[in-house]
C-alpha cells in the first residue's frame, strides 16, 4: 500500500471513532442504561426531601391559622416563649418567635426592627408563599431554617441575595433573623406575611 493512501484511511478511522463518542451537553446528567441492556439506575433522592411530615396548625391572634410541616422525626417544643423544631441531633434548626400584633405600616413591606415601622426597607415586596429549607450544620453561621429571597440593601445600594432565618406566620408579626452571604451581615427584621402553609424540608 502506498504511503499516500494511508493518510485518508487513518483519517476516516479517526472520524469514525469521534462520531462514536457521546457528546457533552448542558444540563443535568442523565443515567445511561448498562451495556447488558439492563434498566437505568434510579436518580438519587435529594437529602432535602423528607419521606414523611408531621403537621401542626397554629391559631393566630387575628383568627387566622397557619400550618407548619416538618419531618416526622423532628422534635417540637417551646423555649423562652418561642416554638422550635429540632432535628434528632438536637440542633434548633427551625424556630418561631411570636411578638404581639399592632404594628403600623404597609403589611406587605419588609421592615427593620430598629427603625420606625412606617419606614420600609423594601417596598411592595410580595410575601405570599414561602418554603423553608434546613441548612446543613456548618454551611452557615446560624444553624436554622432558611428562605432565599432578594432584597435592596440601602447601605451598599445594591440588590443582595440573602438567607432569611426563622419562621414567618400568616397574618401575624414575627421576629425573623437573616444573614446575607457575606457572613458578617446579620440583622433582625419584622415582616407581615400572608402565607397559609410553610413547608420545612429535612436534611
Amino acid at each position: 500500500m502506498k504511503p499516500a493512501r494511508i493518510v485518508p484511511v487513518a483519517l476516516v478511522l479517526f472520524l469514525a471513532s469521534c462520531a462514536a463518542q457521546p457528546q457533552a451537553i448542558d444540563g443535568p446528567a442523565v443515567p445511561i442504561a448498562a451495556a447488558s441492556g439492563g434498566p437505568t439506575s434510579p436518580a438519587p433522592v435529594s437529602p432535602l426531601l423528607p419521606k414523611s411530615y408531621s403537621t401542626m396548625t397554629m391559631q393566630l391572634s387575628d383568627g387566622a391559622s397557619i400550618t407548619f410541616k416538618v419531618p416526622a422525626d423532628w422534635k417540637t417544643g417551646e423555649e423562652s416563649g418561642a416554638r422550635y423544631w429540632r432535628q434528632p441531633t438536637g440542633q434548633p434548626h427551625l424556630r418561631l418567635n411570636r411578638v404581639p400584633n399592632g404594628g403600623k405600616g404597609d403589611p406587605m413591606t419588609l421592615m427593620r426592627s430598629e427603625e420606625s415601622s412606617t419606614k420600609p426597607v423594601v417596598d411592595d415586596y410580595q410575601l405570599t408563599k414561602m418554603q423553608l429549607v434546613a441548612i446543613p450544620p456548618g454551611t452557615e453561621n446560624i444553624e436554622t431554617a432558611r428562605w432565599d429571597y432578594k432584597y435592596w440593601d440601602k447601605h451598599d445600594k445594591q440588590i443582595r441575595r440573602a438567607v432569611r432565618l426563622g419562621f414567618i406566620a400568616a397574618g401575624d408579626w414575627v421576629t425573623i433573623h437573616f444573614s446575607a452571604f457575606d457572613k458578617d451581615f446579620v440583622d433582625t427584621v419584622q415582616v407581615f406575611a400572608k402565607a397559609t402553609e410553610i413547608v420545612a424540608s429535612g436534611i
